[in-house]
């Protein structure tokens, strides 16, 4: 990207009156067409769960030559709390790849786009998002980033006021992940996007909300609420004031909510819709999918593994999504099986199971008062001591075994997921957040073993989850 696009985007811009410009990501041609033809794989509804994908970031803090200024520590964590919250969603964890990395450099401290690379061509970690984080950006913008694309910059620049506004962090990480503004790709995009989207008006075969706007279809039309002729629309209390007309007669109904929208008021811009989500989502798992974590050498080293089998002692074989393992056939109340769980490690290993039926109760399955509930080393047990037969209610259902150093208040884990509405492995991941180890550190092998390693803190818990298919 021509790291001058966004000033002269901005005198564009300012052709058109549009006041407050707080975003400097526009994209390219050459970024559009490439977000466009990129091969998105199917997913399954993101109302199913699916693995959990770990993206490692490294915050870069700007600081004045004499280590003063900068932004505070626990306003950007917060920050990092709340973009999980909203990013889980689309089965993305944020986590850390290494401590701050404090710059201390008053040239950068007001930050001036075209000296980019100069800041950040040695302070870039590679594989991993890089985060700057300036005290201003000048030209009155918050943040910007890039568009993926094939020669990709894994980068985002937040100001102090992008940081303390709560919607600008998000929007750019959006944008990170192949979103564009719900007003379109452009300044004037919105002028030619029809407002009725859902027909094919140039008759090409493709519905008119996939090439127009930001080519996603549950975002409504969006006239540019930065423009100043339609600020007025939008009210502090997060609801339109009136009818917003167009130029061809019709009304604008937009969602002054996105995240990717330009509502003057940040604080009601908190949302992504269900296709935002999903193209978050798949962006993550095929465009970005060089941002993954590496395994750590910090903590102590656990491995072991799971088998399930048959009555007839016959091998369930399963394969893996990210970090969640799905049988490769599907069970009936006719079929009964078991399972195993190895410590191959040289300490003990506390293990707790939990399970989520079809109706979507969470349950334990252990331990119970009575069970032992840790393995010691090379020691191998079936946990329930017996075969499970399932009922006749027919769906999916879910089950986690984590495995950690010290025993888990098991009982307030499930209770606490039991207050969470989302899927089953969005659940886990809200109720016990960081102290589930990156899940590069869990690897399968072979089909019909799942084999677990790892390095755990004391304090961090190693999960296993699995869907089963129940007919």
């Amino acid at each position: 990207m021509n790291f001058f696009l966004p000033f002269f985007i901005g005198i564009f811009i300012f052709s058109f009156k549009l006041i407050g410009q707080e975003c400097a990501t526009v994209p390219t041609i050459e970024q559009v067409a490439f977000i466009r033809s990129f091969k998105r794989v199917a997913t399954r509804n993101l109302k199913v769960a699916m693995g959990i994908i770990d993206i490692p970031y490294q915050l870069h803090v700007l600081h004045k030559d004499d280590g003063t200024g900068g932004i505070e520590k626990d306003l950007i964590l917060q920050e990092i709390v709340a973009l999980n919250d909203i990013y889980l969603k689309a089965n993305i964890r944020f986590v850390e790849k290494g401590e701050i990395n404090y710059i201390n450099d008053s040239k950068h401290y007001d930050f001036s786009i075209p000296n980019e690379d100069a800041l950040a061509s040695s302070n870039d970690v590679e594989n991993v998002i890089n985060i700057y984080c300036l005290n201003t950006i000048k030209g009155g913008y918050y943040g910007y980033t890039y568009h993926p694309e094939k020669a990709r910059k894994n980068r985002v620049f937040i100001s102090k006021s992008g940081f303390a506004n709560l919607s600008t962090f998000p929007h750019e990480m959006g944008h990170f992940f192949g979103l564009f503004h719900t007003h379109g790709k452009s300044v004037t995009e919105n002028r030619k996007e029809p407002i009725d989207r859902n027909s094919d008006k140039d008759n090409n075969g493709i519905i008119d909300c996939y090439e127009t706007g930001d080519d996603l279809c549950d975002t409504p039309a969006d006239p540019n609420l930065g423009l100043e002729e339609y600020r007025e629309y939008c009210l502090d209390n997060c609801e339109t004031k009136g009818k917003i007309p167009s130029v061809s007669g019709d009304y604008y109904i937009p969602q002054i909510t996105n995240l990717m929208c330009y509502n003057q008021h940040s604080s009601c811009r908190n949302q992504f819709t269900p296709e935002q989500h999903s193209k978050i989502s798949q962006t993550a798992r095929y465009d970005r999918k060089n941002l993954r974590m590496t395994s750590s050498n910090m903590g102590t080293n656990v491995n072991g593994s799971v088998r399930f089998f048959l009555q007839n002692k016959k091998p369930m074989s399963l394969t893996l999504d990210i970090n969640l393992y799905k049988f490769d056939k599907s069970y009936s109340s006719e079929n009964t099986f078991t399972f195993e769980i190895e410590n191959k490690s040289t300490q003990n290993l506390y293990v707790s199971i939990i399970n989520m039926d079809i109706t979507s109760e969470v349950n334990k399955v252990y331990p119970y008062r009575g069970d032992i509930p840790y393995l010691i080393p090379n020691e191998r047990i079936n946990p329930l001591n017996g075969y499970i037969t399932l009922d006749k209610n027919k769906g999916r259902e879910y089950v986690c075994i984590l495995v950690s150093l010290q025993p888990l208040r098991i009982d307030d884990i499930i209770n606490n997921m039991r207050r969470q509405s989302g899927t089953f492995t969005q659940n886990i991941y809200k109720v016990l957040g960081s102290k589930l180890l990156p899940l590069d550190n869990v690897k399968y092998n072979g089909g019909k073993i799942i084999k677990f390693s790892g390095n755990l803190k004391p304090h961090e818990i190693l999960p296993i989850m699995l869907e089963m298919e129940h007919l």
